[in-house]
Formats: structure tokens, sequence, C-alpha cells
């Protein structure tokens, strides 16, 4: 089962990438952002891009 640190740690290292494709955000909800998770629990990730003026 994937940590919470291992998600963070992740969602880090893709972060140039994201950025450079017009992500503002990324961000992990629910159980694993609680530090809650079993092997039961569903992965919830948010991005959020920049808007786009074309």
């Amino acid at each position: 089962m994937l940590t919470t640190l291992k998600i963070l740690q992740t969602l880090q290292s893709l972060k140039p990438t994201l950025k450079k494709d017009g992500f503002a955000l990324v961000g992990i909800f629910g159980s694993y952002a609680r530090e809650e998770a079993d092997e039961s629990s569903d992965m919830i990730i948010c991005l959020i891009r920049k808007r786009s003026d074309h």
C-alpha cells in the first residue's frame, strides 16, 4: 500500500511537468490526506489548471 509520504513525494517529482502543462495546484484529499488510509481506500488527487486565455 502507498503511504501519504510516497504519494506526496511522487506528486512533488511531477510538479515541474505539471507546472509546464499549466497546472497551478495539486493536492490529495480524503483518508490519504488524513493518514487514515487502508487497503480499501481510494486515492483522491486534485489538479487545478491555470485558466487559459486562448
